[in-house]
């Protein structure tokens, strides 16, 4: 290990952590390679090996050989939130480290993979209530990639080599912290008489789903959590909205989490079925100088791109990736009635 470090680049240096800080399973030992002085910018690298067809698995290998391969995962293998409380106990056993007290205030995440990937990383840092949580860049190695595409990191799946690696690496060390929004969905109704209610089709942007009480046969209710990369206008005044569907009114629930369909059956023997949305906290996303979204602590970017006196038909001059960015956009595109 010792002997991989020191023929890293110097560029390379300032990403590495050594094991001892990962893990309490690696003390620290005269063959860890230990650096003088704090990595400018530690990361920890996940990615899913299954997105992006051969992507995923040609990428790890890149980050490992560059790296220390212990602090790169693959989602397969290891889901992060057995990986980051391990990591993050073991930083409180070494509070008395100078070394790991610098990597824990500079630690940032790289996640690679899908919407749902990234989506999953951003729930479990929420989850966790970190007092410094980690900045997460994303590799868009999906299909849709909206998430890393809001960010400025791009919607085409990434270089595997190690010139794309380095490249990525670069940017995230320029780049800038965002707070987002975490929103907790909670959906409660009675267990149908007959057939089922999962969805049919469900965001990626919710990184959980699950019955929140799986003993209760008479009352089912589901939790997730969903990201919101701009404020939502309206709904992002308030802490919490509710919504009821009265017996009989509707067969499916239509909702739209981040631009993404989900559809919901609901019972027909129920007299009302309940959805509540709640703030969960915020996350921090790294962004680039390309980043799409804005901030609304940016006092220098407006937060309504798209005026409502504004024609879109008669605007040749729109290109194909800001036509791109304004379907994806929540605030953009969400609007409430001035009759109401």
């Amino acid at each position: 290990m010792m002997e991989k470090y020191n023929k890293l680049s110097d560029f390379l240096k300032k990403f590495y952590i050594p094991s001892y800080v990962l893990s309490p399973d690696d003390e620290a030992d005269d063959a860890e390679a230990v650096p003088s002085s704090p990595p400018e910018s530690p990361i920890i690298v996940f990615i899913n090996s299954r997105s992006g067809g051969q992507l995923g698995g040609e990428l790890i290998l890149t980050y490992r050989t560059l790296l220390n391969d212990k602090q790169v995962f693959d989602l397969g293998v290891e889901t992060p939130d057995k990986v980051l409380r391990r990591t993050y106990l073991n930083l409180e056993r070494l509070k008395d480290d100078a070394l790991a007290c610098k990597i824990r205030e500079k630690l940032k995440i790289i996640v690679a993979g899908g919407d749902g990937t990234a989506g999953w990383l951003l729930g479990v840092i929420s989850d966790l209530k970190l007092s410094n949580p980690p900045p997460i860049a994303t590799i868009p190695l999906g299909t849709g990639n909206n998430l890393p595409f809001a960010f400025g990191w791009g919607k085409k799946n990434p270089g595997t080599d190690r010139s794309s690696v380095e490249s990525f690496l670069e940017k995230v060390i320029k780049a800038k912290e965002m707070k987002i929004d975490n929103w907790h969905i909670l959906m409660r109704m009675k267990a149908p008489k007959k057939g089922s209610c999962d969805p049919i089709e469900l965001p990626p942007s919710l990184h959980a789903f699950h019955r929140v009480s799986p003993s209760d046969q008479k009352c089912l209710a589901w939790s997730c959590s969903a990201r919101s990369k701009w404020s939502w206008n309206k709904l992002a005044q308030a802490n919490r909205i509710r919504f009821e569907f009265t017996k009989g009114s509707a067969k499916h629930a239509y909702m739209r989490m981040d631009g993404e369909p989900w559809k919901q059956p609901l019972p027909l023997d129920d007299e009302t079925v309940t959805v509540e949305i709640s703030h969960h906290g915020q996350v921090n996303m790294l962004t680039t100088q390309n980043c799409k979204s804005k901030s609304m602590y940016d006092q220098s970017s407006s937060t309504n791109r798209f005026s409502d006196d504004e024609d879109e038909d008669d605007d040749s001059s729109v290109d194909k990736c800001e036509e791109e960015f304004r379907k994806f956009g929540a605030a953009d595109t969400f609007k409430i009635s001035n009759d109401l």
